[in-house]
This record gives structure tokens, C-alpha cells and sequence, in this order.
């Protein structure tokens, strides 16, 4: 038992040890409905074919799209979805529209973390679920009584309740890795 538990918590330190954030240069192209776009993440600049499209992006999960006439067009996340809009001078027909600029700015955009508020949502939950699981799965005794047995007196949990503790402890660690990393 005790090995597996360590087993555990190595795999729980190696899986937060590995993580990274990936990175892009800061100048790179993207080729999009068959035009190649160079996107300047230093300066804010998209080009394509002669044409320089200036943009920025807000840490409140929007983005604003300048075009060389001076239309704009904006769009903006909030949690698992989106909406925008455009300036009275835009239209398609005389412009690479900005769906397929978005598109071409997929890794500038912002990704609002957690639950969508800006907050870390996810991150407390996983812990929770984590620390919970651990308990279950190193102390099913105690975790058994914390749940059921303080309600009756000289209470013993059977061999099932404890395994039951154990499975739902391993369940609740998956759920909390999941949740931290997603």
C-alpha cells in the first residue's frame, strides 16, 4: 500500500515537473485559405500580400484588428465562447475577412483561465480533489470515519467501505490531475 502510494505521489511530481508553456517566436508566418500571413508579435503586425494589419490584444480575452483603411474589427472570449463585431466601414468583399485573421492570430489570442471569470477555478479544484484523493487512497480508515463513522458510536468500517475509500480516492486523483491540467 505504502508503494503504491509513493508510486503515486513520484507520478503526481514527475507530471508537474514536466510542465512547460509552449512559446513562439516573436516573428513567424502562417499559411491560411491559401495566403501566407507573417505575424509580428512584437509590434502587433499581421501582413499578407502587401497589406499590414495592425492588432492588439487585451489581457481581458479581446482583440481589435486594424486594417489599413481604418475599418476595424474586434472580437472578444469569454470562457468557452465569443463575440465581436466590426466598425461601419468594414465589409468582406473589400478585405481578407477578420474570421480568417482571428484564425491566423490563433495562438495571440487570449485564453481566460479557469471558469471563465479570470480566476483559477480549475487550480482549487484540482487541489482539493487531489489532496481528498490522496487521503482516501492513504487513509481510508480516517477518511471513512470523517465521512460516516463520527455519526455512530464505536463504529468499524467493513473491508468493503475501506476499499470503496481507496477507489474513490485513486478516482478523485484522476479527476484533480485532469482538472489541472485542462
Amino acid at each position: 500500500m505504502r508503494k503504491a502510494l509513493l508510486f503515486l505521489l513520484m507520478l503526481l511530481a514527475l507530471l508537474l515537473c514536466a510542465c512547460t508553456r509552449e512559446t513562439h517566436p516573436s516573428v513567424y508566418e502562417v499559411e491560411q485559405n491559401g495566403r501566407v500571413y507573417t505575424v509580428d508579435r512584437e509590434n502587433g503586425v499581421l501582413t499578407c500580400g502587401g497589406q499590414t494589419y495592425q492588432y492588439c490584444v487585451d489581457k481581458d480575452g479581446s482583440i481589435e484588428i486594424l486594417y489599413p483603411d481604418g475599418a476595424t474589427f474586434w472580437w472578444t472570449v469569454r470562457g468557452n465562447t465569443g463575440f465581436g463585431g466590426w466598425s461601419d466601414d468594414y465589409t468582406e468583399r473589400e478585405r481578407v475577412p477578420g474570421e480568417e485573421l482571428l484564425e491566423v492570430l490563433g495562438h495571440e489570442m487570449p485564453r481566460p483561465s479557469g471558469n471563465g471569470a479570470g480566476g483559477g477555478g480549475n487550480a482549487l479544484f484540482a487541489l482539493a480533489a487531489l489532496g481528498f484523493g490522496i487521503w482516501g487512497l492513504a487513509a481510508p480508515y480516517s477518511a471513512w470515519y470523517a465521512a460516516y463513522g463520527w455519526r455512530y458510536q464505536d463504529a468499524k468500517p467493513s473491508a468493503p467501505a475501506l476499499t470503496a475509500e481507496r477507489v474513490g480516492g485513486i478516482v478523485l486523483i484522476v479527476v484533480g490531475l485532469i482538472a489541472f491540467f485542462s
